[in-house]
């Protein structure tokens, strides 16, 4: 009987190690379970006292006044010293108020962690964000950790297309964070001033007790349209005409006499 039960635990011992990959994860393929939420909530444990939903396969969190809430995921893969290892995640923002988020990778025994703060602007969408880092110590089981750290109760943070993978390949010595590009606002154009239409004219000598004052110069400014412009050929045109009739009247009234 006492040799039954041995075996029982030691067969759950072994189980249990089982459950953690001594050796790292093939390069580049995601370690992470249902990070695109197709399933819900599946694989995922809410930390803090977050406020948490699933919609549209998308997750939405906030938090309340009262603690910093999250989710995360242990994923059952070791990794050593100086492992380097990229997240990708999109991340955005319904509210109008600015949330501040941070990405934790470690492990369980919350050691040998590193992180990523980013403030998300008010009413973003879903946007691409990346932490490229390095193993600082040895993770036997690698944690992922992501948190809502603005204690507003406002909703809502949204995250979608969690990847963690393995990147043996990446060249960066410390841990490197990466957020889409703000946008760049676009300037108006410069107007460029047209011709100076404006007449100068002089007004009347004012005489205050007895003294002559320079005359008072005033601007008149008046912007010549296209309209403008055929009504005095018009008016030339007809003001010519008489000139024309009126001469040929005093011509014929000569001969006359």
């Amino acid at each position: 009987m006492k040799r039954l039960l041995h075996i029982l635990i030691l067969g759950g011992l072994l189980a249990l190690a089982g459950s953690v990959d001594a050796a790292p994860p093939a390069p580049y393929v995601n370690i992470l379970k249902n990070g695109n939420f197709g399933s819900s909530f599946s694989e995922w444990v809410r930390g803090g006292s977050a406020a948490w939903d699933v919609i549209d396969e998308a997750m939405y969190i906030h938090s309340p006044t009262t603690n910093n809430g999250g989710i995360l995921q242990d994923t059952g893969y070791s990794a050593s010293t100086a492992d380097r290892y990229e997240v990708q995640l999109e991340i955005g923002n319904t509210s109008a108020s600015a949330k501040d988020v941070v990405l934790i990778v470690g492990t369980t025994d919350g050691s040998n962690l590193v992180s990523c703060q980013w403030t998300v602007a008010p009413n973003s969408p879903l946007q691409l964000y990346r932490m490229q880092t390095l193993a600082p110590g040895a993770w036997a089981n690698i944690r992922f950790i992501f948190r809502v750290t603005t204690q507003d109760s406002l909703p809502a943070v949204m995250v979608d297309n969690l990847h963690l993978f393995y990147s043996p390949g990446a060249l960066n010595a410390t841990t490197v964070c990466t957020e889409p590009p703000a946008p760049t606002a676009t300037p108006f154009p410069t107007p460029t001033p047209g011709p100076d239409t404006s007449v100068m004219w002089a007004l009347p000598t004012q005489v205050i007790g007895g003294t002559p004052q320079p005359a008072q110069y005033a601007r008149l400014s008046y912007d010549f349209t296209a309209g403008d412009l055929a009504v005095s050929v018009l008016l030339a045109a007809v003001l010519f005409t008489l000139l024309c009739v009126f001469t040929v009247w005093l011509l014929i009234g000569r001969k006359a006499k």
